[in-house]
């Protein structure tokens, strides 16, 4: 596939959305957000901005927890291996 390398081309943003979603760069939802064609107001972006903001605060948190999880396995198997006999 080969991308346009003209800016100004209009081919051009909807080939890069193309691809982005062939590479699944773009989630579902933003995606749906998209092909819903709302007006684009003022209140309808801060509510686009609102919700990635709290899909990735969401997914930093879930991050977070894997990290404290993994953490925690590593303190337990250390743990266990010094108090083992031997």
């Amino acid at each position: 596939m080969v991308l346009c390398h003209h800016v100004t081309s209009f081919c051009a943003p909807q080939e890069f959305i193309a691809l982005c979603e062939v590479l699944e760069l773009i989630p579902e939802d933003e995606l749906e957000l998209s092909r819903q064609k709302q007006p684009d107001t003022m209140a309808n972006r801060r509510a686009q901005k609102v919700a990635r903001f709290k899909r990735q605060k969401a997914a930093e948190t879930k991050l977070q927890e894997i990290r404290e999880r993994k953490e925690r396995r590593g303190r337990s198997l250390r743990a266990a291996a010094l108090s083992a006999p031997i």
